[in-house]
Order: C-alpha cells, then sequence, then structure tokens
C-alpha cells in the first residue's frame, strides 16, 4: 500500500523540475519513484513515462519508454506524438509518419500535430500528402501565417512557384511586416525574374530585423 498522495506529490516535484530552472536530475528520480509504487492507473503511469521520456537523451531509451505509454493509454495522442517525433529523430519516417496519423485519428484539431506531419510529410517526399496536413492546419489556425508560409516552401519543393507566391501574399495579408514570409518573396520574386517586385518586397523587411 501507498500514500494516495504520494504519486501526485512526486508527479508535482517533477513537474516543477522541468521548468526552464528547474533540477532535471530531481525530476528524473520523482519520476523513477513513482514509477516504482505499484497500483496507479495505466494513464498515470502513461503520463509519467512521458514525462520521463522528455529527460531521457538517449533515443532508444525514450523509445522504450513511449512504447509502454503508448500500450498503457491507448487512447491518448500525446504518447503518439512525442514517440512520432522520436521515430522521425532516428529516421525511422514511416514509423513516425504511423504514430502522427494515429495521433491524428484520436486529436484531429491539434494544431501542431498537423504541421509536424507535414514536416515529415514533405521530408519524405510526398508533397500531396504534406499539402493536404497543411490545409487542415490552415482550416485550424485561419489566422496563422505559419501554415500559409509552410505551404509555400511544399510548393517550391514541388516546384510550383507561383502557387507558393501566392500562398505568400496570402500570409501577407493577414501579417503585412512579417520578415520571413518577407523574405521569402523576395527570394521567389527573384527566382522568377520580377527584380522590382523582389526589391519592393526587401525593402518591406522591418529596419530592425
Amino acid at each position: 500500500t501507498h500514500c494516495p498522495e504520494l504519486p501526485d506529490a512526486l508527479l508535482l516535484i517533477a513537474r516543477l523540475n522541468l521548468l526552464a530552472d528547474g533540477d532535471r536530475k530531481r525530476a528524473a528520480e520523482a519520476i523513477g519513484a513513482a514509477l516504482k509504487i505499484e497500483g496507479l492507473d495505466p494513464p498515470d503511469r502513461a503520463s509519467l513515462l512521458l514525462m520521463g521520456a522528455e529527460i531521457e537523451e538517449d533515443n532508444a531509451k525514450k523509445l522504450e519508454m513511449l512504447d509502454k505509454a503508448v500500450r498503457l493509454a491507448p487512447e491518448a495522442a500525446e504518447p503518439l506524438r512525442a514517440r512520432a517525433a522520436v521515430h522521425a529523430a532516428m529516421g525511422k519516417e514511416e514509423s513516425a509518419a504511423a504514430d502522427f496519423a494515429k495521433a491524428i485519428a484520436l486529436d484531429p484539431d491539434d494544431l501542431d500535430t498537423h504541421e509536424n506531419q507535414a514536416r515529415l510529410l514533405a521530408e519524405m517526399g510526398q508533397f500531396d500528402r504534406a499539402l493536404v496536413s497543411l490545409d487542415r492546419a490552415r482550416q485550424l489556425a485561419p489566422q496563422s501565417v505559419v501554415p500559409l508560409t509552410m505551404r509555400a516552401q511544399v510548393h517550391v519543393q514541388m516546384g510550383n512557384l507561383n502557387a507558393a507566391l501566392h500562398d505568400l501574399n496570402e500570409a501577407l495579408a493577414l501579417q503585412p511586416d512579417h520578415p520571413i514570409v518577407l523574405l521569402l518573396r523576395a527570394t521567389l520574386y527573384h527566382e522568377t525574374r520580377k527584380p522590382d517586385a523582389a526589391l519592393a518586397s526587401h525593402q518591406g523587411i522591418p529596419r530592425s530585423i
């Protein structure tokens, strides 16, 4: 038996020490102690494993912890998202893509997952699928320039420079002084031999950048 409040107390210690100025060693110790407690609910154990994986630096060990977390909380999207990121870091692109797809099926409205999935699919050369992910991201965040900028970059990889310019212009309609978008547009105008438009786009970049 154990004090019912003990897992929550250890979890709090871990979370506090995962903050920017916290002690990650103490966080790891608290997580390890909590995981040794018998009778923890599977979702609670999965949350602890997820936190432990965040601290762990070795990708193989991270993956082992996240595999357990996914098994313990099969209806939770967060362990799948985390495992997808580790698979991607290890070069296991197909496994990462599968985990992103499962996470989206469980939580279809998480913007970051759609953007991360799109980034992975573009790296895999699956541009059409990446565009689908970014269209969904655009629906979820219609006032954000990020999905539009990412979509423009995918169009560039596909060789569709006019489509890329269209997306960048849409992004600038939302945020006219966005320096990265202005710089990307200037570069594309230069590539499409529109020097006057390229110069105008460069001149729009805030002087402080």
